[in-house]
């Protein structure tokens, strides 16, 4: 009988075996798996993905006393309403080293203020409005005021300051005198706090604390009448920014509040954005809107499509977040008790405007002089097409809406509200009623026999006339069914170009430069200063203290205008073109060049400008000259006389910055750029070496993530560049990517069984088999140590057969040790030969035996044979 205990173990070898092959497999597995892992397709988290405004950057900081309610930034200056430090002016020239240049305070608490000419509107709690110079930023001095209830906000528009007094409401100031500001209007609901006031056109749009969004028809400041009224759950609304038909709000747990305002009797909540930090501010710049989210930070929202805002981006490394106001790439934080915050969101690759490009053309047959856009439209004075329409909601794809032409030749335009004032030369000013662009309607002209119409400026219940030789015409347009005449300056010179600041007007003279006129008797234009130094000035831009003039042929002018009965040149740029239109902002001014097309100067030195970039008009659209300028966001829109409206970008695309990466060779491997662009994207490629085109030209879209496949065939060192521009044709900065391919994995061989031979036998040989993931190398055999195979280069998975000696008896220990062609080494493999003398034939033992015997047998029977003859 079998024993039980070898019963039980004769039973367990097989499962023994078993698991022994089991974890013999998963030790060969499981490096490989590992290395999969750390050397495979990259994970996202691995790939700098920077996009704009995704990862804000703090460059700069000045605190200083006080709490910081809001910020405006013109130039390099930046105004901070300081509450108990009053009105803070800070230089911002240098954003990384922001220093304050003085402030000022005589009492109150500033919340907010508005900057407009040389004028600082503070709203100053309960000292009401503060009305102060800041021609001279280091010495500002307080020329006018009118307090009562408690001014936490303050809007200027023309000749006229809303304020928003708390629990007062609004009141409407009229500051054509700064140095005698008077109450002309008052409205307030029947409970609440008004907290702000913006003011676009003949409407007032006002954030009430308990009743909401409230709409005001301000076209009669003594007579004020309410149109409409939005008032969310909470009743709160704080803040509020008017991006054409849209109110973005801010107030009570709702966050950010979306607001359809294209009827402003029936307004409609589209969305909201919970905002954990309450929110205190917002500014809306193109597909963005800046979220003040209070103790939260700043919050970018990306709100192309209103209806789902998402979030791109947050700042927080702060206090409390009042206020934000955003230029280009930097945003100007009023950060409470942390003062003056100047973030970073973006460094683009080339900067802005060095090389712009045309992203599209709505072509004409009229002759086109200005433009005008205003939220998705642009208006097009046209010349003898009169005023032209355009949706430019998708501005790669510019498409008519409607138009309105009947004698006249258009050449200037400006939309206040619903109202088109048209400057249609010998037609004089026209008022189109334009709230369905489809069907522009005349509501009111007027003329003035042989003199023609060249701009208009609307402010408040008034519109300036640049009208020729017939010079300033000032039009009450309160009633736009009975427009009158109520002044007009002229004294020589033709009209060309006008822009109302305050009690003043500028006005493009043609040959007698710029005019400076008081206006704050519209009845009574009073010329007090005059520039002319033989240019023809044809458009006219006033910053602050500085006036921009597109003089003729002498280029841009810049003069000082502080004093404005002796305005002084300070610089000048001409090229050998003949600057016809200006618009400056931030830094830049744009020019409309009749023969240069569109130049980009830099002013941020206004002493000495200098050209960054123009774009001139590609030979096939034909002679022309560029008229008209009207940046909006990041495009400038061009009138350009026979070609119609151009749509420029200057803005490049950017490409996120992978890290050089290392990866084993032959496994799957990409990299991941991501692609940014201010509209819609463009076309990629990408070269390896900058000769081998990896990906050609492919379309991507803005913030595109495009993947890469790394060819990982070769080890070596190989660098991975992407090319790409956008629709505009502009050409974003070449980003490379070193990318190392390693071979680290070490060769393997068979384990060929130890054996024995007999001495002398032939064609024995030890069957060793090599193996590489990439290239073999080279292999060399010993014998007891003795190399009999000296390095030879094997064949990947091929039988070596080592041949064996078998001429010496005894017991041999051969060793093959080899590596890849990087040199890697393999584990050395031994196989024990064991060589034995031959084996007797069969058979002849017997015989041996036999033959053995012979003699013996001989032997006895010799002695039988003796003992026979003894016996005889």
């Amino acid at each position: 009988m079998m024993n039980p205990k070898r019963s039980i173990i004769k039973r367990l070898i097989p499962a023994i075996i078993v698991v022994l092959i089991s974890l013999s497999f998963l030790t060969l597995l499981m490096p490989t798996t590992v290395h999969l892992t750390q050397k495979g397709v990259t994970e996202p988290s691995d790939i700098g993905t920077r996009v704009a405004w995704s990862n804000p950057i703090k460059i700069g900081n000045y605190t200083g006393l006080g709490t910081a309610y809001d910020v405006q930034v013109v130039g390099s200056l930046a105004y901070i309403a300081k509450s108990n430090q009053g009105l803070q002016i800070i230089n911002v020239s240098d954003p990384a080293n922001p220093t304050e240049i003085t402030h000022l305070y005589d009492g109150g608490h500033a919340f907010d203020v508005d900057v407009i000419g040389n004028l600082a509107y503070v709203a100053d709690g309960s000292h009401g409005l503060e009305i102060i110079n800041v021609s001279r930023p280091k010495n500002p001095l307080k020329i006018g005021q009118i307090s009562g209830g408690y001014a936490l906000g303050v809007h200027v528009v023309g000749s006229l300051a809303f304020v928003a007094n708390h629990s007062d409401g609004l009141e409407i100031i009229d500051v054509s005198d700064p140095t005698n500001p008077y109450k002309i209007g008052h409205y307030n609901e029947s409970s609440g706090n008004l907290y702000k006031v913006h003011v676009v056109g003949s409407l007032a749009y006002l954030a009430y604390e308990t009743r909401g969004l409230v709409i005001l028809n301000v076209s009669n400041p003594a007579n004020l009448t309410k149109v409409g009224q939005y008032i969310p759950s909470s009743g709160i609304i704080k803040t509020l920014d008017i991006v054409g038909s849209l109110a973005y709000t801010i107030g009570g747990g709702a966050g950010l509040e979306v607001i359809n305002i294209s009827n402003p009797t029936h307004l409609i909540r589209i969305t909201n954005y919970y905002l954990s930090g309450g929110g205190s501010n917002v500014q809306v710049i193109g597909n963005l809107a800046y979220v003040s989210d209070s103790m939260h930070g700043l919050k970018i929202l990306d709100v192309r499509n209103p209806l789902t805002p998402i979030q791109v981006g947050q700042f927080d490394d702060l206090v409390y977040l009042n206020g934000v106001h955003v230029i280009g790439p930097l945003a100007y934080l009023a950060a409470d008790t942390d003062g003056l915050i100047i973030i970073e969101g973006y460094r683009s690759s080339k900067p802005s405007w060095t090389n712009p490009g045309m992203l599209a053309r709505f072509s004409t047959i009229g002759n086109s002089h200005n433009v005008q856009v205003v939220g998705s439209l642009a208006y097009l004075a046209d010349d003898t097409q009169g005023l032209r329409i355009i949706d430019v909601s998708d501005p790669a794809n510019p498409i008519e809406r409607g138009s309105h032409y009947d004698g006249g030749r258009a050449l200037g335009v400006q939309v206040v509200g619903s109202l088109a004032y048209v400057a249609d030369g010998s037609d004089g000013l026209e008022i189109l009623n334009v709230s369905n662009p489809e069907n522009p309607e005349l509501i009111q002209r007027y003329s003035k026999a042989s003199q023609e119409a060249y701009n208009v400026h609307v402010v408040g219940p008034l519109a300036y006339i640049a009208f020729g030789n017939a010079g300033l015409v000032i039009m009450n347009v309160s009633d736009p069914m009975n427009s009158i005449e109520i002044g007009n300056h002229t004294d020589g010179g033709t009209a060309r170009g006008v822009q109302v600041v305050g009690p003043l007007a500028y006005v493009a003279d043609g040959t007698d430069g710029l005019e400076i006129i008081d206006v704050s008797d519209p009845t009574n234009p009073v010329k007090i200063g005059q520039h002319s130094d033989g240019g023809y000035a044809g458009g006219v831009h006033v910053v602050g203290p500085l006036a921009y003039v597109a003089d003729g042929s002498d280029g841009l002018e810049i003069l000082n205008v502080s004093n404005p009965m002796n305005p002084i040149e300070i610089g000048e740029l001409h090229d050998n073109g003949t600057a016809l239109n200006v618009q400056v902002v931030g830094p830049l001014a744009f020019v409309a060049d009749r023969t240069d097309g569109l130049e980009i100067i830099n002013i941020s030195d206004p002493i000495n400008p200098i050209e960054i970039g123009q774009f001139e008009i590609p030979a096939s659209i034909g002679y022309g000259m560029a008229v008209g300028i009207h940046v909006v966001g990041l495009l400038a829109y061009i009138a350009y006389e026979v070609a119609g409206l151009l749509i420029i970008d200057g803005y490049a695309p950017t490409a996120s910055t992978p890290s050089d990466a290392s990866y084993e060779v032959q496994l799957i491997s990409v990299i991941h750029w991501t692609l940014t662009d201010d509209l819609a994207g463009g076309c990629y490629s990408v070269s390896r070496n900058d000769t081998e085109v990896v990906v050609p030209c492919t379309n991507w879209t803005d913030g595109e993530t495009v993947q890469v496949s790394i060819n990982t065939s070769a080890v070596g060192i190989w660098s991975y560049t992407i090319h790409y521009n956008d629709f505009a044709g502009i050409s974003g900065e070449p980003v490379s990517v070193l990318i190392t391919i390693t071979d680290t994995t070490a060769p393997t061989s068979n384990s060929p069984a130890d054996a024995t031979y007999t001495k002398g036998a032939t064609g024995k040989t030890i069957g060793w088999i090599l193996s590489d993931n990439y290239e073999p190398g080279y292999y060399r055999v010993l014998r007891a140590g003795d190399v009999v195979i000296d390095w030879t280069q094997w064949p990947n998975g091929i039988n070596l057969q080592v041949p064996i000696n078998t001429n010496v008896l005894g017991n041999w220990t051969y060793t093959i040790e080899f590596n890849d062609s990087v040199g890697n080494p393999g584990i050395a493999h031994q196989v024990v030969i064991t060589i034995k003398s031959a084996p007797p034939i069969p058979g002849f033992e017997l015989l041996y035996l036999l033959i053995g015997l012979i003699p013996i047998v001989i032997a006895v029977r010799s002695i039988k044979q003796n003992k026979l003859c003894k016996a005889n």
